[in-house]
């Protein structure tokens, strides 16, 4: 939230969201000076966690206790200076295929780079290589990750600023495929979109993608795990439009 408090919505396996949750995940509001927030099980123990990036650029991680809650007793380091201040649009995933969640960030040139996971809560010092040749996520925001394809390999989207959703396809290997980069959905209806987050919200087993409208109603496109989003989709996770204030969504 805008005060810094960080809440959690659980999601009913259908598309939408427990109107009786929103409750705190932390004490009080120590999360307003985070930014590009992410989650995924970082340390390994099978409960998801979020890390989030300081004004200084010290990327923090705090492990989650599986109840909805973070452990008070987190908030470490995951890198070992302030190397994250020039790093944007973070995401999380195993890009590389070794079980152990990564993070993904775009540099302000464009260039979108990998720091693999140690499976242990911190980065690999030796990552933070390109997984696209060029600088060309430059005009790419809200990315998210997921394996949206069924292929088993976590890949990104992202949206462009006309408002089309462009999915990259990964190989598995903590690279994307350069022959990818197509539309998700038909037209470019993601314009008046944003804080993307990517999870299967309707328990089908495919990846979905859910955004907050420009009013603060939060929207859920289903996707039908072959890289684009059912057309029919794009209905409401929640009764009114309580998440304006809401910034940023992780999921």
């Amino acid at each position: 939230m805008s005060d810094g408090n960080l809440l959690l919505w659980t999601g009913l396996g259908n598309g939408t969201l427990n109107t009786a949750s929103g409750h705190g995940m932390w004490p009080d509001n120590g999360f307003g000076q985070v930014g590009d927030m992410v989650a995924a099980d970082f340390n390994g123990d099978g409960r998801t966690d979020v890390a989030g990036k300081l004004p200084d650029g010290n990327l923090l991680l705090w492990t989650g206790n599986g109840n909805g809650t973070l452990d008070t007793a987190s908030g470490f380091s995951m890198w070992p200076d302030n190397g994250f201040k020039d790093v944007h649009g973070l995401l999380a995933g195993d890009f590389n295929g070794d079980g152990k969640a990564d993070i993904a960030g775009k540099l302000s040139d464009g260039n979108l780079l990998l720091w693999t996971g140690l499976g242990n809560g911190t980065l690999n010092t030796a990552s933070g290589y390109s997984m696209w040749p060029g600088n060309g996520f430059g005009q790419v925001n809200g990315l998210v990750a997921a394996d949206f394809n069924g292929d088993g390999k976590a890949d990104i989207a992202g949206k462009l600023a006309d408002g089309n959703l462009l999915l990259w396809t990964g190989l598995g290997n903590g690279t994307l495929n350069t022959a990818s980069g197509y539309s998700m959905w038909p037209d470019n209806g993601f314009k008046d979109v944003d804080n993307l987050v990517a999870d299967d919200f309707n328990g089908d087993g495919k990846a979905d993608i859910a955004g907050r409208a420009s009013g603060g109603a939060l929207l859920l496109w289903t996707g039908n795990g072959a890289g684009t989003l059912n057309t029919d989709s794009g209905h409401g996770m929640w009764p009114d439009d309580g998440f304006k204030a809401v910034n940023p969504l992780i999921g």
